[in-house]
């Protein structure tokens, strides 16, 4: 029963965005949950972890060779519906928010600025990175904004050298999103 009435739900859902988001509804216990995150090209040797996706509100990529769990790093993108967050009133807020949350989390953390990444259709990302070494958290996260959603782009590293490997990929990776025609 439950099927239809999530079905019907995210037919409602606002029509307004014209980014390029995979929307769905699944049945969690006695409600319905909305999963929301942006469509992403394809990465040759890594797979989508979808069952992972729907635990996490991301749309996750890992290695083919690996899981999510024992990947050195790993690749996801998030988007973030802006009525769920009516208080972020800014992508600047939703970035402080962030870099905020880590360093209270993360004592030995460090954020700083990093270049600003281009999508496929020519929106400029800021991204930053978000690095504690002895907690083995080594990110570097692109910041965006499409229609009703803010988006993120993440890629998680559990040690420098998988960093540096997988930036590369990573930078390759949002220079080929693009927003919904």
């Amino acid at each position: 029963m439950l099927k239809p009435i999530a079905l019907f739900c995210l037919a409602l859902l606002p029509l307004t965005t014209n980014a390029a988001i995979e929307k769905y509804a699944t049945s969690c216990g006695n409600r319905i949950c909305f999963h929301w995150w942006p469509k992403v090209p394809a990465i040759p040797g890594w797979h989508q972890d979808r069952e992972r996706n729907f635990d996490m509100g991301v749309n996750l990529l890992v290695p083919d060779d690996r899981g999510f769990s024992d990947a050195p790093a790993v690749i996801y993108a998030r988007a973030v519906y802006k009525p769920r967050v009516p208080e972020v009133k800014s992508l600047d807020a939703l970035i402080e928010q962030d870099r905020r949350t880590f360093l209270a989390e993360k004592p030995d953390g460090a954020v700083a600025e990093a270049g600003k990444l281009t999508t496929g259709d020519g929106h400029r990302l800021r991204s930053l990175t978000f690095f504690a070494p002895h907690s083995g958290s080594w990110e570097r996260v692109a910041y965006g904004e499409e229609g009703d959603f803010y988006l993120i782009f993440t890629l998680s590293a559990q040690d420098k050298a998988s960093y540096e490997h997988g930036t590369p990929l990573f930078e390759a990776w949002v220079g080929r999103y693009r927003e919904a025609p």
